[in-house]
């Protein structure tokens, strides 16, 4: 599985097309193989054998190794860069940076999205990731007054810049801030804006279609979104 992977990925630096064998039938199989695999474990965040681990794993990778991606090249007409475009909700996540989220000892995460505008006349677009954040328990308090449980959570936004190359695309963050996750309360608390350095994270994506997309990064590690 990682020869096949790193072949994979290794064509897509490339720049080369890749062909696969999957029907559109065996990747629905595949999609609704993870979603089963997957569900109880909140995101990836939850504690999971080796085992349990494993197989979700083989199956993202068997959803990668798809013709998802068959007979796409640069051009914008073929590329995936079209298909990015929308709204993204975050089902797993093997990266320690965002499973950072859920040791936070006082919060608990909630949503994680990912916002990708249309493609702009200069060539790259704009991305904004958020993560809701409320204090422990509160989801308990939504199951009798939802309202009031809204009211006590908070959205870290980052906004930054894509530039995409290929099936990669590289993100310049360029600001963040906390703010409340309903809008109609910014008029009294009109947010934070937090002080970061300007940092940029080079995403491959490795899988996407109408419903999931699969990203990675330099190090292997997954990002798998399902659209909003």
């Amino acid at each position: 599985r990682q020869a096949r992977l790193s072949a994979a990925i290794g064509s897509f630096l490339n720049g080369d097309s890749l062909t696969g064998s999957k029907t559109q039938e065996e990747t629905t199989t595949l999609r609704n193989k993870f979603l089963r695999l997957s569900a109880g474990y909140n995101r990836g965040f939850g504690p999971l054998r080796p085992d349990e681990r494993a197989d979700i794993l083989e199956c993202i990778e068997e959803l990668e190794a798809t013709d998802a991606f068959e007979n796409q090249g640069q051009d914008d007409e073929t590329s995936a860069v079209p298909k990015l475009a929308g709204r993204w909700r975050l089902i797993w996540a093997t990266s320690p940076d965002v499973l950072f989220l859920t040791s936070l000892p006082l919060a608990e995460c909630g949503e994680i999205r990912q916002e990708i505008g249309a493609r702009e006349p200069e060539g790259d677009f704009k991305v904004i990731n958020s993560a809701e954040l409320s204090p422990k328990g509160v989801g308990l308090l939504g199951v009798a007054l939802p309202d009031v449980a809204r009211a006590l959570t908070i959205t870290l936004k980052a906004q930054g810049t894509a530039v995409p190359s290929g099936a990669a695309f590289t993100l310049q963050l360029e600001e963040g801030r906390l703010e409340p996750s309903i809008p109609g309360l910014k008029q009294f608390f009109p947010g934070i804006e937090l002080s970061a350095a300007s940092s940029s994270t080079k995403l491959l994506t490795t899988f996407v279609d109408d419903e999931l997309r699969i990203s990675r990064s330099p190090i292997g590690d997954v990002f798998m979104f399902s659209r909003i």
